[in-house]
C-alpha cells in the first residue's frame, strides 16, 4: 500500500501561529530558535524535518504549527551554515519578526 503524501509547503511562521491561535512573545521565539539550532546541530535539517513531521502524525503538533517550524528551520539552518552564532541567529530573527508586527516591514 502506498503511503499518503502529505502537502508539506512551507508557510510564514506568523501566519501559521496566527491560524492556530498562538500568540508567542519575543522570548518564546528566541527559545525555539535556539532548540532548532541545538537540534540542527545533533541530527541536521533532514531528520528534523522527520522529527518535525513525526510530531505531527503523533499528534503533538498540528500541520499547521509544524510548516511553521519547518519554516523556521530553514532560516536557522541558512544562517547556522553561515557561521552565525545562536544568540545572533535567534536575535536576527526577533528583529525581523518585531518590524513584521510593527508594520515597518
Amino acid at each position: 500500500m502506498k503511503k499518503e503524501v502529505k502537502d508539506r509547503s512551507i508557510k510564514h511562521i506568523d501566519e501559521g501561529l496566527k491560524s492556530v491561535s498562538v500568540s508567542l512573545d519575543l522570548t518564546s521565539l528566541r527559545d525555539i530558535s535556539l532548540w532548532l539550532n541545538k537540534v540542527l546541530n545533533m541530527v541536521g535539517l533532514s531528520k528534523l524535518e522527520k522529527l518535525i513531521d513525526s510530531y505531527v502524525e503523533a499528534g503533538i503538533l498540528n500541520e499547521t504549527l509544524g510548516n511553521a517550524l519547518r519554516s523556521m528551520a530553514l532560516v536557522v539552518d541558512s544562517l547556522r551554515n553561515e557561521n552565525v552564532r545562536p544568540e545572533v541567529q535567534a536575535q536576527i530573527i526577533i528583529e525581523l519578526l518585531t518590524l513584521i508586527k510593527c508594520g515597518k516591514v
